[in-house]
């Protein structure tokens, strides 16, 4: 199997065998070929198109645009040298090595996961995932064009009926005008005397916070009224978690990056606008807009497509009432925050005493504080409550998978309404999970977060940059993205028995590192350092891969527009904590997995090695490649 078509060029052309008889399909992005065995096997086959001199061929017939292609077309015309038959069948027998090793390693690795599951009690349990929308090519390609199965989950109807059938307009109805900001480059921050530049990251549950926001140059940018954000501009994320939005509640002098779209309202109160577009009536559009693309991006037409309730005024009016009291709180919060910390900073100036005797006199205003924010929280929820109830989202919600429970025992405690988070297979995991000694997350190992550089910081050489698409939970692939060394000189490396973990896109992908590694990780993946000496970093990697904690990740990161897990979501999973002994089963079994998998990557390596040597110095030099150690 050839790989024709990717966004990266390294993946194009690599090619791979079917070592097994077996009902596949393979993806379009994949093509057959079938050897004349008469001529070459296909182990050889394989191992030259993987060499150097086959790479260079691939990339010099590959057809550049948005994504490589390289096709069949071009296949045809690649030349592949007459391999001696000594060396195609010592070729042949390294591959059927290398694929009994993983098949070891597969073994080892299930064996594992059995010790776990059966330890956890989890044998017989089968949640079900049921998403089942059965529609006509009528009802689905031909109206949409797209044929993504999960484009057409229930859930997106289900929402989109309610808010038909209560009245609703497209977006573009409800905008006076809307601009999008520049690309501004990291290299021209300043650290004072600037303009505030509002990204993605300062945008977070409904509200604005630029207290860490960077700045630029004000001679950078033109501060037209149309550039400058203004008090009830409402701004979307186009990126990453998609959908995020809030308002502008005061005047100040910022401008927005280019992936922010920034909104003026009418027709609606600009408060109640923000309101919806991030609850789960406009992140449930954006995400079935979104879903099957490559990255979690979104443009301003995307979202002028989606429909706005329109909620009548009063109801609005009480909307927005509960909205300010919760900005009401959280300012108090605020402010009682900042008057306690430079408190606090000027009795840590006059003496360790006096700042212990200030502390406890002040424990009134730390549960001040707590109050304020429980109570900010309260009245968001209490304002998304109510638009679900006036456009009757409660009102008979389909779902296969179901359980009943009072709005005092969910959205009281978590804040979430949408009935993915409720499902009873969750309730079923936990009381599973309750049988064994348990703990959270967040004691057992120390969390670190690395950064997100942005693709103008990117290069072709340096210190290899590790998205979360070159994370598996056996390994790291090869990037072709590469950071400064100097600039990025302080950011962390993951060390030896470091556990990465995702956090976006494809969240709860977890993989313990054999070995100190000098690479950069992006922030969507987590560095887990293990800090509890009752759990083994090897046990530890294959809990979080395992159904105990995937499932935590599905119910949390669940309703977003791109998979999106909190680090504080990750903090409080729960984690069992089985005994030593089965730990260490366990650990060995994964460490003679990890060790099977590595000599079969070697063997691979190696064959085509020979093939190199055999096509620079000769098919006897080739072949002495495999007595090498």
């Amino acid at each position: 199997m050839i790989c024709r078509t990717n966004g990266n060029a390294n993946y194009v052309g690599r090619s791979g065998i079917v070592m097994e008889n077996a009902h596949y399909v393979f993806a379009s992005y994949l093509y057959r070929v079938i050897p004349d065995i008469e001529k070459i096997n296909p182990e050889t086959l394989v191992a030259f198109l993987n060499s150097k001199y086959g790479r260079e061929q691939i990339n010099k017939q590959s057809m550049q645009s948005n994504q490589v292609n390289f096709s069949p077309a071009k296949f045809r015309k690649i030349d592949i040298p007459k391999f001696d038959i000594r060396i195609q069948k010592t070729i042949a027998s390294m591959y059927s090595t290398a694929y009994e090793n993983i098949q070891n390693a597969n073994n080892k690795y299930i064996q594992a996961q059995n010790i776990l599951i059966s330890e956890l009690g989890l044998e017989n349990f089968n949640p079900s995932n049921e998403k089942v929308s059965i529609k006509t090519l009528k009802e689905s390609f031909l109206k949409t064009g797209r044929l993504d199965s999960e484009y057409y989950q229930p859930k997106y109807d289900e929402i989109l009926n309610k808010i038909t059938k209560y009245g609703c307009s497209e977006f573009t109805n409800f905008v006076d005008s809307y601009t999008t900001g520049y690309p501004y480059s990291s290299d021209s921050y300043v650290e004072k005397d600037g303009i505030v530049l509002i990204k993605i990251s300062n945008i977070n549950n409904f509200k604005l916070d630029i207290s860490s926001a960077s700045l630029i140059p004000k001679n950078d940018i033109d501060l037209s009224a149309e550039n400058v954000v203004q008090k009830n501009d409402i701004l979307v994320s186009m990126s990453g978690t998609i959908g995020n939005s809030c308002i502008v509640q005061d005047d100040i002098k910022a401008v927005v990056n280019q992936r922010i779209m920034k909104i003026k309202s009418k027709n609606i109160n600009p408060v109640v606008f923000s309101l919806i577009i991030n609850s789960m009536i406009g992140k449930n559009q954006l995400e079935r807009i979104q879903t099957g693309g490559v990255q979690a991006n979104i443009s301003p037409k995307d979202i002028l497509k989606i429909q706005i309730p329109c909620i009548k005024t009063s109801v609005q009016d009480e909307i927005a009432s509960y909205i300010k009291q919760s900005m009401e709180y959280s300012k108090k919060a605020k402010e009682l925050l900042e008057i306690s910390t430079k408190s606090v900073e000027t009795a840590i100036d006059k003496d360790e005493q006096a700042a212990h005797n200030f502390l406890e006199q002040n424990r009134t205003e730390q549960a001040l504080i707590v109050y304020y924010k429980e109570q900010a929280s309260y009245y968001i929820n209490l304002a998304i409550f109510r638009l679900y109830e006036e456009i009757g989202l409660f009102d008979n919600l389909k779902s296969v998978n179901y359980t009943v429970k009072n709005l005092k025992s969910t959205f009281g405690v978590s804040g979430r309404l949408d009935s993915e988070y409720y499902q009873e297979k969750y309730d079923r995991l936990f009381e599973k999970l309750s049988d064994n000694n348990c703990d959270k997350l967040s004691n057992l190992v120390t969390i670190k977060k690395s950064i997100e550089p942005g693709s103008e910081r990117y290069q072709t050489k340096g210190t290899p940059f590790i998205r979360v698409q070159d994370l598996t939970k056996f390994g790291l692939t090869d990037t072709s993205i590469y950071l400064s060394e100097n600039e990025f000189k302080t950011c962390i490396r993951p060390k030896k028995d470091t556990i990465l973990l995702s956090k976006d896109g494809t969240v709860g992908i977890a993989y313990k590192m054999n070995k100190d590694e000098d690479i950069i990780t992006s922030s969507a993946i987590l560095h887990l350092d293990v800090k509890d000496k009752r759990v083994l970093p090897d046990y530890l990697t294959l809990v979080l891969n395992s159904v105990a904690v995937k499932m935590q990740a599905e119910r949390d990161a669940g309703g977003s527009i791109i998979n999106h897990w909190k680090k504080s979501e990750i903090e409080n999973v729960i984690i069992p904590i089985i005994a030593k002994e089965k730990q260490e089963q366990i650990s060995k079994l994964l460490i003679e997995s990890e060790s099977l998998r590595r000599e079969s990557k070697s063997i691979l390596e190696k064959a085509v090695k020979a093939v190199e040597t055999a096509i620079e110095y000769g098919e006897e030099k080739g072949i002495a490649v495999f007595s090498l150690p």
